[in-house]
This record gives C-alpha cells, structure tokens and sequence, in this order.
C-alpha cells in the first residue's frame, strides 16, 4: 500500500513532489501529496454587468474535499504580501464529477462605482449639464487560500 513518507516530507508543511503545495493543501484538495499537480489559474476579473460606473468583481476559484475534515478555508487578500486579511464575498459551490470535492468560486466586488453629477446653473457653462466621474481604479490585490486545521 503505497508506504509511508520520509519524515521530512511527512508533515503539514512539506510538499514533497515539489510542485508548491504542501502536504495540509493536497489533503483539502484531495490530491495526491506525491504526484506534481500542475498549477492552477484561481483568480479572474469579471466586469460589472451595469457598465462602467458600477463595480467590477475578482472571482477567486478552487476545489476542496466537500467533508471537511476539521479543514478550513478562507480567502484572503492583501495590496502588499505582507499584510493579509480575509476577502469577503459571495461563495457559490458546485459538486465535481469525483463524488470527493466541490468547486468553489467566491465572488468579490472591487468597490464603489462612480459618480453622476447633475445641476442646474452653473454647471457645463451655466446652461445646466451632467458630469461623469468613472470610478478611481481599485488599488491592486493579489489573493490566497489559506487552510488551516480547526483546533
């Protein structure tokens, strides 16, 4: 039956096919410690279905062991990698064909929209008018997954 690992590459924190997952995150994502796993995209950005002035959404996906085995799972996002904080959104999950795992995809808005401004005098050369302020660019993000075991 397979054996057991070395122990150097028999904790949490290990990742002995070398493929940048540790051994706690091949576990919550039930695949195999010893096998590299090809990187994964996890992050999209999806633009406001309400146009320009409204905010757009980063969607962060992955797959996790729908039991959860005392795992948990947060996303978290952080504007210089050193200070992380979790990035709250709408979950979705959906069943994989395994029977094992379940797709998830969080969705999280990027902020405020714009402003429309309108008035009377004054405005646009004193006849009245509109003015559109487009939104400032939200600051950039890079997100994560962190798993950690409940105590």
């Amino acid at each position: 039956t397979g054996g057991a690992l070395p122990p150097a590459d028999s904790g949490p924190d290990a990742d002995p096919d070398k493929d940048g997952f540790t051994n706690l995150m091949e576990f919550a994502r039930a695949t195999n410690p010893l096998v590299f796993d090809a990187p994964v995209p996890l992050v999209s950005r999806v633009p406001s279905s309400f146009g320009p002035f409204s905010p757009a959404s980063t969607v962060f996906e992955y797959d996790r062991r729908m039991t959860g085995y005392d795992l948990s799972y947060q996303v978290q996002s952080s504007t210089d990698f050193v200070v992380w904080s979790g990035a709250s959104g709408t979950e979705t999950t959906t069943p994989n064909p395994d029977g094992v795992t379940e797709h998830v995809s969080v969705s999280i808005s990027d902020g405020g929209g714009g402003l429309i401004l309108g008035g009377g005098g004054g405005l646009l050369g004193g006849g009245g008018g509109i003015i559109i302020v487009p939104p400032a660019p939200p600051p950039q993000r890079f997100f994560r997954l962190r798993v950690t075991l409940r105590p």
